[in-house]
C-alpha cells in the first residue's frame, strides 16, 4: 500500500507518463481485439454448429417420411405387379429403392452419417424397411418366374435374386399363391407396424435430441455474444478513456496556455508529463531569455561603472518629459582629471562610485538619475519647481560634506558642482538642460563646490 500511494503522490506531482497511458491502453487494445478475434469465431462456429444440428434434423425427419413413404409406395408396386404382371413395377420399385439408398447410405458428411446411425430408432426403422423390402422382392421374383419375360427384361439386382429350392419346385399356382402369402402374412404386416412405430420414435428422438442440442448451442451463443458485448463495451471503455486522457493531459494544458505563450509569460506545469516536462524546459529557456533580455536592456540603458541610466537612457527620458514640471541639475565633478592623472584611473573609478553613491542616497527614487559623460551626471527631477531651489542647495551642500570626508591614500576631498535650472525659471532660455549647463558653468567660474541656480 505504502509502494503505490508514493506512485500516486508522484504521478501527482511529476504528472502521468502519457508514453504509459498509451502503452497500457494499446495493450488492453490488442487484448481486447484478439479476444474479440476468438469470441467471433468461437461464435461463428457455434453457429455453424447450429446449422449442423438443424441441418441433421431436416435430414432426419426427411429421411425417416421418405423410408415410412417409400415403404407403402414400394409395397404398391410389388401388389401391382403380383395383379398385372408388368415388369414396369419392379422398375418402379427399384427406382424408389435406389433413391432410399443414396438417401440412407451416400448423403451427408460423415458426421452426419454417424449421427443418423447412433439414432436407434432411426436404424431399426431402415432394418424394417430392408427386411420388407427383401420380402416384397422375394415376392415378385416368384411372381417372375411365372411370367414368360426374360429375366434381363428386370434390373440385375432382381434377377440375381435367389429363390429358395423348395419355392422354385412349386407350379405356377403355387408360387403366385406363395408370392400372395408373403405379402399377406401376420410377420409382414407386424413388420410394417414396427416400421412406422420406429419411425415415429425417431421423430420423436431426433427433436428430442435436437432440442436438447439446440438448448446447449444456443446457450454457448449467449455467452459468446455477452463476451463479444463485453469486449465491446471494453473497447468503448477504451475509446473515451483515450480521448479524456488526450483531452485532460494534453488539449486542456494546451488551450490553457496559449494566453501564456502569446504574452510570452511562464507557462503552468500541468497535464501529463511529457506537458509538464515540456513546461519545464519551456520556462526555463523563457527565464534564460527574460535574463538575458533583461540584462541586454539594462546594459544599454544603465551605465557599467556607476550603475546608474546612461546617455541614451537620458536622451530618451528628457525627450519624454522636457515640458513637464520638472528641474534639471547638471552635476561635475571638480578636478576629475586630477584624480585619474595623479592616482591613476582605478581612483577615478572609485570616485565615480562614491560620488553616485552619496548623490543616489540624497534624491528621491522617481528622480531620474543620469552619467551622461567621463565625470558629468545629469538628474531630471520629477514635479519640481523653483521653490524647491534652497532644498536642492541644501541636498548639494550635504553630498559635498559627506565627499569631503573621503580619504584615500592622501588625495584631497572629493566635491562637486552643480547648476540647476526648474521648468518655472525667470527669463528662461531656449531649452532647460542648456540654462542648467549655464548656471553650472558660472557655478565653476565662481569657485566651484557647490550649487547655482540659473536666473539667480
Amino acid at each position: 500500500m505504502g509502494a503505490i500511494r508514493d506512485r500516486l503522490s508522484g504521478a501527482a506531482r511529476h504528472g502521468i507518463r502519457l508514453s504509459r497511458v498509451n502503452i497500457l491502453l494499446l495493450a488492453v487494445t490488442v487484448i481486447s481485439s484478439v479476444g474479440m478475434i476468438i469470441a467471433t469465431n468461437r461464435l461463428n462456429s457455434a453457429y455453424q454448429q447450429l446449422i449442423r444440428e438443424t441441418g441433421r434434423y431436416i435430414d432426419s425427419q426427411q429421411n425417416a417420411g421418405m423410408v415410412e413413404e417409400f415403404s407403402g409406395n414400394m409395397l404398391s408396386e410389388s401388389r401391382s405387379f403380383l395383379q398385372t404382371g408388368d415388369p414396369a413395377h419392379v422398375m418402379a420399385f427399384y427406382s424408389q429403392m435406389d433413391v432410399i439408398r443414396r438417401q440412407l447410405d451416400d448423403g451427408g458428411t460423415p458426421e452426419e452419417k454417424d449421427a443418423a446411425a447412433s439414432d436407434r430408432y432411426m436404424a431399426e426403422a431402415v432394418e424394417a424397411f430392408r427386411t420388407l423390402a427383401e420380402q416384397d422382392i422375394y415376392a415378385m421374383r416368384l411372381k417372375a418366374e411365372t411370367l414368360p419375360v426374360s429375366l434381363d427384361a428386370y434390373p440385375a439386382e432382381f434377377g440375381a435374386a435367389v429363390i429358395r429350392p423348395e419355392d422354385l419346385a412349386l407350379d405356377t399356382e403355387q408360387k403366385l399363391a406363395r408370392a400372395e402369402e408373403i405379402l399377406d402374412r401376420a410377420d409382414y404386416s407386424a413388420i410394417r407396424s414396427r416400421l412406422t412405430e420406429r419411425v415415429d420414435a425417431s421423430h420423436r428422438a431426433a427433436s428430442e435430441t435436437v432440442r436438447q442440442q439446440m438448448g446447449v448451442t444456443t446457450g454457448r451463443i449467449r455467452q459468446e455474444l455477452l463476451l463479444l458485448r463485453t469486449l465491446v463495451i471494453a473497447f468503448l471503455a477504451i475509446a473515451v478513456l483515450a480521448m479524456l486522457s488526450n483531452l485532460l493531459l494534453i488539449i486542456l494544458p494546451i488551450n490553457r496556455s496559449v494566453n501564456n505563450l502569446d504574452n510570452r509569460e511562464q507557462i503552468p506545469e500541468q497535464g501529463s508529463f511529457e506537458m509538464r516536462n515540456l513546461a519545464r524546459v519551456y520556462n526555463e529557456v523563457l527565464r534564460d531569455n527574460t535574463e538575458k533580455q533583461e540584462e541586454l536592456e539594462y546594459s544599454a540603458s544603465h551605465d557599467g561603472l556607476t550603475g546608474v541610466y546612461n546617455r541614451a537612457a537620458f536622451d530618451k527620458e528628457y525627450d519624454r518629459c522636457r515640458h513637464d514640471r520638472i528641474g534639471i541639475a547638471i552635476i561635475d565633478v571638480d578636478g576629475f582629471k586630477h584624480y585619474n592623472d595623479i592616482y591613476g584611473h582605478d581612483v577615478g573609478d572609485y570616485v565615480l562610485r562614491r560620488v553616485t553613491e552619496t548623490i543616489g542616497s540624497k534624491f528621491r527614487k522617481e528622480d531620474h538619475f543620469s552619467r551622461i559623460g567621463g565625470d558629468e551626471f545629469v538628474i531630471i527631477m520629477k514635479n519640481t519647481g523653483s521653490d524647491r531651489s534652497e532644498d536642492i542647495k541644501l541636498k548639494i551642500d550635504e553630498i559635498n560634506e559627506e565627499l569631503a570626508k573621503e580619504r584615500r591614500k592622501g588625495m584631497p576631498p572629493i566635491s562637486i558642482s552643480v547648476g540647476a535650472a526648474f521648468w518655472d525659471r525667470e527669463n528662461p532660455g531656449t531649452d532647460i538642460l542648456k540654462d542648467a549647463d549655464r548656471a553650472l558653468l558660472q557655478m565653476k567660474q565662481n569657485g566651484k563646490l557647490g550649487c547655482r541656480i540659473y536666473g539667480e
